[in-house]
């Protein structure tokens, strides 16, 4: 609703200034551009956006509002019922203020509400943007942020109208609120960046053109929706702009005159919805001063990118995943036992009654002996069967082939195919081959690629040495680990017998996949 509520209003302006009989608003005069040697003075390397220097609230969902202030501060910032649902947790809410000074000295202090005195932190050095004509004076733009969620001004129920004054620069341009809040959704805040990035066409490098911004997020094969907030100073009416954006370095999508005193002279703070396409992972944002295809004609602005935010929908992958591969020349650091693994779990399988997959580990030599476990085959006795399985993810490692998840968990009931003599009498004693049934559990994490056989050493220097998972050393796995395997198997049939065999390392040889489910997978859960 608060993407409609805006676009509604941004029609209704582009309308009006098509249509209307009155007087237009006088644009804004082309700034002289600077000598060359003022244009180097002015550069220092800091003339863009980045990641704030404070700590950005986690979220679900960001409502954005701004207010021109060039000839008035008596208009306010409004924030409406609309932008936020009712019963939202406020997380965070930022102010910014930027303009335009003579000298490369701002205002770094505004009241707000006419009691709340705000001292705000400057975005970057100063740029010197321009020259007036005619030999004016020069134009240095200069921005401020200030975190003012403690005042306590943004009620999600009901419409907030925030008031920026004492704002005494040469001239204002404007102030925007950037309010991030929680409302249970699955959506999230994938970043926000901010600065005082300033471009006009027609001036030299670096002033032409602003920096793109990159913002990251979780890969889905689906597309999604998700909206780009943006604040941008100086633009004024009928001045041609783009923001440009691109998925993943793929082709260019314009957005065609987004800006355009939409809150008032010179300030526009906006929301843009998009939709992501399905596999990308990464969106690059770029305001451009410059005409777009189909949009305004003339002299394009002459704009200040102050901030930008992508909020972003977030979809639970359907239920379950499978696995399929194996591992061998496995070792156990803790054991010294080597073993081989290899089945596939979560996958139907042609022969009944195991029709959940099924699962090998055969144990080779070391303290526990050499013996073979299985779980699920069609040939072992009934009552053996993979039970259950979740997946989770570690940190959206890329997969080779795309899958919900990189990290899988699964147990059931298994027997032994086979057992010799070698085999310790706290296993063996709990055993009867072909018959007694026991509990097993499996974490296997899809990271990367096995390690290398021979002299490399079976657990990286910084993978955790206990593994992940249900059982490992800590819940998630780590994206620049080789793949990981664990078994554990118990003296019962159940999963509060004790565990009588356990080995666990990053595997040498082999390989598993993790892939997307089959549809007819038996599953718990995914965890996030």
């Amino acid at each position: 609703m608060k993407y409609l509520t805006k676009y509604i209003a941004l029609a209704a302006i582009l309308g009006m200034i098509a249509f209307a009989c009155t007087e237009t608003p006088e644009p804004l005069q082309a700034p002289t551009p600077l000598s060359e040697g003022l244009l180097k003075s002015a550069m220092d390397g800091t003339e863009t956006l980045g990641i704030p220097s404070i700590t950005i609230a986690e979220g679900t969902g960001i409502a954005i509002g701004g207010v021109g202030l060039r000839f008035t501060q008596a208009d306010p910032i409004t924030i409406a019922d609309a932008d936020i649902p009712d019963g939202a947790t406020i997380e965070q809410v930022l102010l910014y203020w930027e303009g335009f000074n003579s000298s490369a000295s701002g205002d770094n202090q505004v009241t707000v509400n006419g009691t709340h005195t705000v001292t705000g932190v400057q975005l970057n050095n100063p740029t010197l943007f321009f020259t007036s004509g005619g030999g004016g004076p020069e134009n240095w733009s200069v921005a401020y942020r200030a975190d003012i969620t403690g005042l306590g001004l943004i009620d999600p129920n009901v419409t907030n109208n925030i008031y920026v004054t004492d704002y005494v620069v040469n001239r204002p341009n404007g102030a925007g609120l950037l309010v991030i809040y929680s409302d249970g959704s699955n959506n999230e805040v994938a970043g926000v960046r901010d600065g005082d990035d300033c471009a006009y066409h027609a001036f030299a490098p670096t002033l032409d053109t602003t920096v793109p911004q990159i913002f990251s997020f979780a890969y889905h094969e689906d597309p999604r929706q998700a909206t780009l907030n943006l604040m941008a100073g100086s633009v004024q009416v009928e001045r041609p702009n783009v923001v440009r954006l691109q998925y993943d370095g793929g082709p260019p999508v314009d957005i065609v005159d987004p800006f355009g005193d939409i809150d008032g002279e010179d300030f526009d703070a906006v929301e843009i919805p998009l939709t992501v396409p399905g596999g990308a992972t990464e969106m690059s944002v770029q305001c451009l001063s410059m005409q777009g295809s189909g949009g305004m004609t003339g002299d394009p602005a002459s704009l200040v990118w102050i901030c930008a935010a992508l909020e972003i929908e977030t979809i639970i992958e359907p239920l379950g995943c499978r696995v399929t591969g194996g591992c061998n020349d496995g070792r156990d650091t803790n054991t010294s036992n080597v073993y081989s693994c290899g089945g596939q779990a979560g996958a139907p399988l042609a022969s009944p009654p195991q029709p959940w997959g099924n699962w090998t580990h055969t144990q080779h030599h070391g303290p526990s002996g050499d013996f073979t476990f299985h779980g699920g085959t069609p040939s072992a006795p009934e009552g053996t069967e993979i039970d259950w399985i979740v997946c989770s993810d570690p940190g959206w490692c890329r997969p080779a082939r795309h899958a919900p998840a990189k990290q899988i968990d699964f147990g059931g009931v298994g027997t032994f195919k086979n057992m010799k003599n070698s085999v310790p009498a706290s296993i063996r004693s709990h055993v009867i081959v072909g018959e007694s049934l026991h509990w097993f559990e499996v974490n296997i994490d899809d990271l990367g690629e096995p390690g290398k056989s021979g002299d490399q050493e079976p657990d990286p220097a910084d993978c955790d040495p206990l593994g992940y998972g249900r059982n490992g050393g800590t819940e998630l796995g780590d994206c620049d680990c080789p793949d990981f395997y664990r078994i554990q198997i118990h003296e019962g049939p159940t999963d509060s017998s004790p565990v009588m065999y356990e080995v666990y390392g990053y595997i040498r040889g082999g390989n598993f996949q993790i892939h997307p489910p089959t549809g007819r997978d038996r599953k718990d859960q995914i965890e996030d």
